[in-house]
């Protein structure tokens, strides 16, 4: 059976409506990307929409479908609970953005969107560097917690 991947996780209820049995979801062809560029807690600025030029930080992560949400960027506004007594309710929603064209890193150094490539240190660590000033785009503690909220050195 084919899954929809979306920006809900698999336990998530939504989820499990988007793909009962009877769904009829449209194929949707992604191609995975073999070294996964940003993650939680990094610096982007974003390339495409209203958006453009801005920076922020990656909030979610779905390799899923190689997206990621960006706190406070690339956001719309939903009308809730409008009837004929109530006006209804704006909460403001945040939408995805593709890793691979929407989105690039923050060069640490100079704060503008620049590109990277993987390399090795001496110790055999690898890193991301900025193709363009060669400093080290460090990856932030925030990608290695977990659902739980924990990092890998409080677990025992």
């Amino acid at each position: 059976r084919q899954l929809h991947f979306s920006d809900c996780r698999p336990w998530e209820t939504q989820f499990q409506e988007r793909n009962t049995l009877m769904a009829h979801n449209r194929k949707i062809f992604i191609e995975p990307l073999t070294d996964w560029p940003i993650f939680k807690g990094d610096r982007v600025e974003v390339l495409v929409g209203k958006d453009k030029g801005k920076q922020g930080i990656v909030k979610y992560v779905f390799q899923e479908r190689n997206w990621v949400i960006v706190e406070g960027l690339n956001c719309k506004m939903e009308r809730m609970g409008k009837s004929d007594e109530y006006p209804g309710a704006f909460y403001q929603e945040e939408r995805p953005l593709k890793v691979t064209t929407d989105v690039q890193l923050v060069d640490p150094s100079d704060l503008k969107a620049t590109e990277f490539e993987w390399r090795y240190l001496e110790t055999g660590e690898r890193v991301r560097v900025s193709t363009r000033t060669g400093r080290l785009i460090p990856i932030p503690i925030a990608s290695q917690e977990t659902y739980d909220y924990k990092s890998k050195m409080q677990y025992a």
